[in-house]
């Protein structure tokens, strides 16, 4: 393939970004290479590593964009503090499992080498929507007992969700996600108190 001058450094990124993006929403993180991205940009796998430093970059800024949308759908979904407002913004994340499943599970699949450090800007996506569940929690709870509870409640949540995308819900004897959450959620807000 010949050398192409078409985009500027931001361009590029930007499509490759959106193209890797596209192929773990489509196929899955097993699927996505440099080769892949380069192909489908029309460019060489050599551009890639001039816009980024490695691969595992490009596809935690394609993986960035996943959280953006489900911050999206959580911001959406949000109401005030509550139990009401804690199921919804389950409701929202089980829908979301379920609408990106692909691009969803890339989130969980992804490993980085050892000893590399998320860059900031993903570390602060991932407290933006743990935010959204702190925000939904009672504001008589202190600061470290909401932050513990929102980690804890999107633990369980995420387990169901996991369970229900691989089809493994009815070995642990249940079928239905939806129920599953919202008895965790009633229960675990039952023991922090009134609401």
């Amino acid at each position: 393939m010949g050398r192409r001058s078409d985009h500027n450094r931001d361009e590029l990124t930007a499509l490759a970004v959106s193209a890797a993006a596209d192929i773990i929403a489509e196929e899955g993180l097993a699927a996505c290479s440099a080769r892949r991205v380069a192909q489908r940009i029309g460019y060489t796998v050599g551009t890639l590593y001039h816009l980024f430093e490695n691969f595992d970059l490009l596809t935690l800024h394609a993986s960035l964009r996943t959280l953006e949308a489900l911050e999206e759908a959580l911001q959406t979904a949000r109401g005030p503090a509550g139990e009401a407002a804690v199921r919804a913004l389950a409701d929202a994340y089980l829908r979301f499992t379920h609408a990106h499943p692909k691009a969803w599970a890339a989130l969980f699949e992804h490993r980085l080498p050892e000893g590399t450090a998320l860059p900031p800007v993903y570390a602060q996506a991932i407290e933006r929507l743990f935010g959204h569940v702190e925000a939904a929690l009672p504001a008589s709870l202190d600061a470290k007992t909401r932050r513990q509870s929102a980690r804890v409640l999107w633990a369980g949540i995420q387990g169901i969700c996991a369970l229900a995308a691989s089809g493994k819900l009815g070995s642990v004897g249940a079928q239905d996600p939806e129920t599953l959450i919202h008895d965790f959620l009633t229960r675990y807000l039952k023991g922090l108190g009134p609401l």
